[in-house]
């Protein structure tokens, strides 16, 4: 999705932002399978699949709606993207809670983890808010004053 939303931008800034968030993902992904690897814990097939499933419809569904611009896909694709960040925000808090019982993960800082996530999301809904305007207000409405 991540892609499809630096290919859809008009703004330089929009599509660099989205360019360097693609690759931090990719490598909180990375990080993440490193992680539940050296724990000898592996995500099950169902999940994988279901998180496979859930993703094409998510992206269907805002594809449909208009991935451009001032579409209301684009709204929601940043809206899956924003709830995206905050539940792997989520997440680096509960492994932090239980890095004390795996010994792989004591000198993991998932603090900093949790706060690039936070720098994440913040990032994402600066564009949001661009987007909720412009796919959720008619251009003729005036600007409340």
């Amino acid at each position: 999705m991540i892609q499809d939303l630096v290919e859809s931008q008009e703004s330089s800034e929009a599509r660099d932002h989205f360019i360097k968030l693609k690759g931090e993902v990719e490598s909180d992904k990375t990080l993440l399978e490193k992680l539940l690897e050296s724990a000898g814990l592996e995500p099950s097939g169902t999940l994988k699949v279901a998180g496979k499933v859930a993703g094409r419809i998510g992206m269907w569904k805002m594809k449909w709606g208009g991935f451009e611009p001032g579409e209301l896909g684009m709204f929601e694709a940043l809206e899956a993207l924003t709830l995206g960040i905050q539940g792997k925000r989520l997440l680096w808090r509960v492994l932090g809670e239980i890095s004390p019982w795996i010994p792989g993960w004591r000198d993991i800082d998932f603090a900093a983890l949790e706060r690039d996530a936070v720098t994440q999301r913040d990032g994402v809904e600066k564009w949001r808010l661009v987007a909720a305007r412009a796919s959720l207000i008619s251009p003729e409405r005036p600007v409340p004053r």
